[in-house]
């Protein structure tokens, strides 16, 4: 079984790859016309399937921390939706930003 500290490691190592791949994919749906709240609809959807699957079959401690809570973790990050909500509401789509954190 591996240490507290590496898990720590692995979790944060996660943390880095899924919060850049989250970064990079609402980068790449915005320039391709995507409004930020679909983008950020479908990394949550796409991280929540891989999450699920990812869970139901066997691993290690290690393997766990690293993809299930450091990378997958960050990917679906709820802060992402947080921060549009609020710059959202604030640039007057009060409804649709209501209706988008919801789902």
């Amino acid at each position: 079984m591996p240490r507290p500290v590496w898990i720590a490691v692995l979790v944060f190592a996660g943390g880095a790859c899924g919060t850049v791949a989250r970064a990079g994919l609402v980068e790449v749906a915005d320039r391709g016309g995507w409004s930020v709240w679909m983008a950020i609809l479908a990394v949550n959807t796409i991280g929540s399937l891989v999450l699920g699957w990812f869970i139901a079959t066997p691993r290690t401690v290690a393997v766990r921390s690293f993809v299930a809570v450091g990378a997958l973790g960050s990917f679906t990050t709820f802060s992402g939706v947080t921060v549009e909500f609020v710059e959202g509401v604030r640039g007057g789509d009060a409804i649709e930003s209501t209706v988008l954190l919801c789902a």
